[in-house]
């Protein structure tokens, strides 16, 4: 499970925003915010920190999740390499 889409969603909800207008204010489509919050798709590392400053959030947070979630990502990448050679 994704944490960091747990820590966008709830941000978001405290700072009584629709996903509608964290998406005007990053300037992309609110689908794509929506994905985040469902743990769909990843933001990258600039929405990232665009995001931090949205929502109020600490940019150290927010970015932590994000390398922590493209390691695993990443590991899984080999390992699944590995795995089928």
């Amino acid at each position: 499970m994704s944490v960091m889409r747990i820590i966008i969603k709830n941000a978001r909800e405290d700072k009584n925003m629709m996903i509608r207008e964290v998406a005007e204010a990053l300037k992309i489509d609110a689908t794509l915010v929506s994905k985040w919050e469902k743990g769909a798709r990843k933001p990258t590392k600039s929405q990232d920190l665009k995001l931090a400053e949205i929502l109020g959030l600490e940019t150290k947070t927010l970015l932590i999740e994000w390398m922590i979630e493209r390691i695993n990502y990443e590991f899984n990448f080999v390992k699944k390499w590995f795995i089928n050679c």
